[in-house]
């Protein structure tokens, strides 16, 4: 089985600049339960990870509390 890529750790600043978030962002995703390690001082996250909160917690734009 070939590896993914996107299960590899990334720095958590890296995996913001690819999913084209504000690493003020993930670090709030970290705090509220997103998987990441730490190792030396630097936090560490799967782009998997990353996306798959994205998807299911994140949002892009307006409050998440807003209705119609």
């Amino acid at each position: 089985m070939a590896d993914d890529p996107r299960d590899d750790l990334v720095p958590l600043a890296v995996a913001a600049s690819i999913i084209r978030r504000d690493e003020r962002t993930l670090r709030r995703w970290a705090a509220a339960g997103l998987t990441t390690r730490e190792i030396d001082g630097v936090r560490y996250v799967t782009l998997r990870a990353a996306t798959d909160w994205a998807r299911t917690n994140g949002r892009r734009r307006g409050r998440a509390d807003f209705t119609w």
